[in-house]
């Protein structure tokens, strides 16, 4: 979810909130049971992992350009091009820590009160794993329809 409450044309400030779900794959099933299945004398590979639960993100975005676009001279539809930053938490199941995020978008407006956005961010932070803490780098791309209340 994303809420935005735009305090110019030009900048508004956000917040974020995600929540994560995961799947094993077949092969990446089979891998964790043959290493719970494995006693402590056999060679077996134990993933390691720190899986993300949900990420709450406070976000400032900047909208430097906009323009406008005719589509098929039957309307007319009004777009920015935007930057976004944000910093907030994440919780992984080794527990929380800090996440950053910037990156940009398109927002297409169909009407004063409905518009669509495609983003694409990079996020970061660190999580937690056997051998110590590692840097996670994340490419998000997110599409979605906002309403302007």
């Amino acid at each position: 979810g994303q809420m935005d409450f735009h305090i110019s044309p030009y900048v508004s400030i956000g917040g974020r909130f995600s929540s994560f779900d995961h799947d094993l794959t077949p092969e990446g099933k089979r891998v964790f049971d043959s290493a719970e299945d494995a006693d402590e004398t056999e060679n077996s590979v134990v993933p390691d992992i720190d899986q993300p639960k949900r990420s709450y993100m406070a976000t400032v975005s900047f909208y430097p350009f906009y323009g406008k676009l005719s589509l098929f001279r039957s309307s007319i539809v009004q777009f920015d091009l935007y930057g976004v930053a944000g910093y907030g938490q994440i919780e992984l199941e080794s527990g929380n820590t800090d996440t950053y995020t910037v990156g940009g978008g398109l927002a297409a407006w169909f009407s004063n009160r409905v518009s669509s956005r495609i983003e694409l961010r990079h996020q970061g932070f660190q999580d937690t794993i056997n051998t110590g803490k590692r840097d996670v780098n994340w490419t998000v791309v997110t599409a979605g329809v906002g309403v302007l209340l």
